[in-house]
């Protein structure tokens, strides 16, 4: 198996102790961190027995850890080692892999695996200070190592603070901060052409993403590629329009979309309402639509949690809907997410379609939707990374400041219906649940959680 020499010292290290830590942090894509650490990995196990552990801060499924990664390297390299839907074993040596997640596993029992010769420690940015000062001193076992692995996102990451390049030297770490640029092994052409059109068109996010440089929430836009000029203007109308909306927040906001079924969004209307419940909000929008749009198939997307029952209802927001849109006789459908993705996840998602990768914009906003304009303008993060909300102009009423939750409801209508990837490769939509699915939940949850029959 060919190995990048960054990752030779984890090999050596079985031979000749020398590393209590060996660290690698860098850009996300193009060093093939996985790749060659599981090598390095599958390497030592035949060389000795050891008790490997794989751990993250999250494991819902054997599908989040690297076990999917080192059983290819096994497959691909007809490597002498069983394959077990929850381990890895070595029948030659006696070495043993496993996968925890630190989140799911209590301290009891982190605490029991202390007899661990190596610890690789994959999507180490996302580890919590509280799993790290749990797990790290549970491997004590003479001669036993850490692996790290990760893209560090902010200065705040625990292993930036302790491994990062402005943290102090210490001689029992190794430290390894290279990027694809390093890479021997040459890339594929079509990414090596992802990469160039990225540093061309978005040169933030390259550095962000290929380079590892850190994102700084001081002072720090929500919407990075906001570009009035490029980004505010009367677009095309589809056929069918989408209401998006944002729940349990005050003023009630949402906006209406237009999507030409790839990666363009035109956000035509919206609406904001203070101190109005969702049955008002309902009837503001069937106004709307019998003006304008009377007719046109309508889909609904939003936030998750309207799948709740309203703060002031015996029913949930979208069965309230549900009922007004009937009563009007509007054809409409649901398309909302069992769960709402991370808020990174929506605001680079939405951020990416801004400005494409091709440097092109994909999201359009009538000048008339002025709190959606905003707030793609005006939103930001605050020294501790939280959006804050600030007035378009000096002494505008709280109304009319920059609304976080008219960007939320923008942004959801975009994650559910083109999420991509950070190199604008489309991925799969989110689950989303039938009318039916979310009326009988709404009457269930009214009746006290009985099964509706």
């Amino acid at each position: 198996m060919d190995i990048i020499s960054d990752y030779r010292p984890i090999i050596q290290n079985i031979r000749h102790y020398k590393y209590r830590y060996l660290v690698y942090l860098s850009g996300r894509l193009g060093l093939a961190k996985s790749t060659n650490i599981a090598r390095a990995l599958l390497t030592i196990a035949m060389m000795k027995r050891l008790k490997i552990a794989c751990v993250r801060e999250t494991q819902n499924s054997i599908k989040d850890s690297v076990h999917a990664q080192l059983s290819d390297e096994i497959i691909n390299n007809a490597l002498p080692f069983e394959i077990y839907k929850e381990s890895i074993y070595c029948p030659a040596t006696g070495s043993e892999i496993i996968f925890k997640g630190l989140k799911e596993t209590n301290q009891h029992n982190i605490r029991s695996m202390a007899n661990i010769d190596v610890a690789f420690i994959e999507e180490a940015q996302a580890i919590s200070t509280t799993s790290w000062e749990s797990f790290a001193p549970t491997i004590r076992k003479a001669g036993s190592f850490i692996i790290i692995a990760g893209n560090p996102d902010e200065e705040s990451d625990v292993v930036f603070q302790l491994f990062g390049p402005e943290a102090p030297r210490r001689p029992d770490v190794y430290y390894c901060y290279k990027d694809f640029r390093y890479n021997p092994f040459k890339l594929p052409k079509s990414v090596l052409q992802d990469i160039a059109m990225m540093k061309a068109n978005r040169p933030d996010d390259y550095e962000r993403i290929y380079l590892g440089r850190l994102r700084t929430a001081v002072d720090m836009p929500v919407v990075r590629s906001w570009n009035p000029e490029k980004n505010i203007g009367i677009g095309k109308e589809s056929n069918t329009i989408y209401w998006s909306l944002d729940f349990n927040v005050n003023p009630q906001c949402s906006v209406i979309c237009h999507w030409n079924g790839g990666s363009d969004f035109y956000f035509s209307d919206e609406i904001v309402l203070e101190n109005v419940s969702t049955y008002r909000v309902a009837e503001e929008f069937v106004k709307l639509y019998k003006k304008k749009y009377d007719g046109r198939p309508l889909v609904i997307n939003g936030d998750a949690s309207g799948r709740n029952r309203s703060s002031n209802s015996e029913f949930s927001n979208y069965a309230i809907i549900e009922q007004v849109l009937t009563k009007e006789r509007i054809r409409f459908d649901f398309q909302v997410p069992k769960a709402n993705t991370s808020i990174s996840n929506r605001v680079n998602n939405f951020d990416w379609h801004v400005r494409g990768l091709d440097g092109k914009p994909h999201i359009l906003v009538n000048p008339e939707c002025r709190h959606l304009c905003h707030s793609c303008k005006l939103l930001s993060y605050d020294k501790n990374g939280n959006i804050i909300e600030v007035p378009a102009r000096p002494g505008m009423k709280t109304i009319d400041y920059a609304k976080s939750h008219i960007f939320d409801a923008a942004s959801y209508c975009v994650m559910t219906n083109d999420p991509v990837l950070e190199n604008f490769v489309k991925v799969e939509k989110p689950r989303t649940q039938t009318i039916k699915e979310m009326w009988e939940l709404s009457l269930r949850k009214a009746a006290g959680g009985g099964v509706y029959v």
